[in-house]
């Protein structure tokens, strides 16, 4: 049996970041020195690292016209401000423009008070006082890295710093002056067709400013739209919040203005800045919530039941201050049978039914009494067009009844067959009966 014995350890450095560790032992007598290699693992602040090429594989199937639109979303939220004292923009200048089959060149240039940390251009996910405040659409602190990996190039200057990146390189250069840069400019080289470019300027333009700012899409001056009507309805906005001593982005109920614009295409805005289209929904405005939405990080998406709520408070509130958003024409729409679900108030519930479905009645069983009320004159509400709980709020308020109600007693008259008329049949010249 081999007997092992330690009799001394001892560390011997051999090399930058490793250490051999020799153990001796006493093996049948004789000393035998064993050698252990341990190796020190440098430590650095952050846990993960990005890879640049394969950020652009995720975010370079996002249309083009979002990275340009979510540099300008930015400025807007500086100028709705979310820090306390902060220098808040007048004026955001947006350019962008195409030569031929060349890559697409944009600008957008603010006269804010600039990043106060530049480490926040190229640091994704960073904490940022943007998730504290609903009435700013930041929260993801990603929009300006996903340009820059979707660029062939891109250089940000604010305050003192000029920060470019080429190639997967960043480049970052400190100005003695800390005022180098007035307010922040973002240039990017960005890699568009003609369509998209084309539908990038076309978003850009559609985006709708704050009252306040001076918003330019080349050159042009992009002017806040006419609202048609305006309402305060109370919706899900994601905030960070503390709960078990975790921070955490949850949603709260939280009453907010929407404003209602009338469009050739609807689409859904979150403070400005265009979302989703609802022609889905066929609901003809497009509405500009103001307020965070809740939506995926690619900015596109949003719950259906969200827009079915928001829908049906719009129009409840709208009809309230006597402001009609559907008629006849709505009958059967998408938008119908959802949105209907969230009107509680039975003033506007009666107002919304008897617009879209005048002279109707509610379907039963009863052919009889369903036939009596055609006849006449009631259009039939067919099964399937409310929920049930929106077809019991229109019953118990007497704001509809069915065709049961109605004609449940009604007997339809018997018609009794005529008997043919006794013809006779005889000869013109005889008078001989044929029969």
């Amino acid at each position: 049996m081999e007997e092992r014995v330690n009799v001394g350890a001892g560390k011997v450095r051999v090399g930058a970041g490793v250490t051999l560790l020799l153990n001796i032992v006493l093996v049948e007598g004789i000393i035998k020195e064993e050698i252990m290699t341990k190796k020190v693992v440098s430590r650095i602040k952050s846990a993960f690292e990005v890879d640049i090429k394969g950020l652009k594989e995720l975010f370079g199937s996002v249309p083009a016209w979002r990275h340009a639109v979510e540099l300008v979303t930015n400025v807007f939220d500086e100028f709705l401000g979310y820090v306390e004292g902060a220098v808040t923009p007048t004026s955001c200048i947006v350019e962008l423009t195409k030569d031929g089959n060349r890559p697409a060149q944009l600008k957008v240039q603010d006269d804010g008070g600039g990043f106060k940390d530049p480490t926040d251009i190229y640091t994704l996910f960073r904490t940022t006082e943007k998730r504290n405040d609903p009435t700013v659409a930041g929260r993801f602190n990603a929009g300006e890295k996903q340009l820059i990996a979707v660029s062939k190039e891109a250089v940000i200057k604010t305050r003192n710093y000029t920060v470019s990146f080429k190639d997967g390189v960043r480049n970052t250069i400190k100005h003695k002056d800390p005022n180098y840069h007035q307010g922040t400019t973002v240039e990017a080289v960005l890699p568009m067709v003609k369509g998209d470019f084309e539908t990038a300027v076309e978003m850009l333009r559609n985006v709708i400013p704050p009252e306040g700012i001076n918003y330019v899409v080349n050159n042009e001056i992009i002017p806040r739209p006419q609202s048609k009507h305006g309402v305060e309805v109370t919706m899900p906005t994601p905030v960070l919040q503390e709960i078990d001593g975790i921070n955490a982005m949850k949603n709260l109920q939280r009453k907010t203005k929407v404003e209602i614009f009338e469009a050739e295409t609807p689409w859904l805005y979150e403070l400005g800045i265009p979302v989703m289209t609802l022609e889905d929904t066929q609901f003809k405005y497009s509405l500009n919530v103001h307020q965070k939405i809740p939506l995926s990080m690619s900015r596109d998406l949003v719950a259906r039941n969200y827009i079915m709520k928001l829908i049906g408070l719009v129009n409840e509130a709208s009809a309230l201050d006597g402001v009609m958003l559907v008629d006849e024409e709505d009958q059967g729409a998408n938008f119908e049978k959802e949105s209907m679900s969230y009107i509680k108030d039975v003033s506007a519930l009666s107002k919304i039914h008897n617009t879209v479905r005048p002279n109707s009645m509610l379907y039963s069983s009863n052919t009889s009494a369903n036939i009596q009320a055609q006849m006449d004159g009631n259009d039939i509400v067919q099964r399937g067009t409310y929920d049930q709980a929106t077809l019991k709020r229109l019953t118990d308020n007497n704001i509809a009844q069915s065709t049961n109600v109605a004609y449940g007693n009604f007997v339809p008259p018997q018609i009794t067959p005529q008997s043919e008329p006794n013809i006779v049949q005889s000869c013109p010249k005889c008078g001989f009966r044929l029969n």
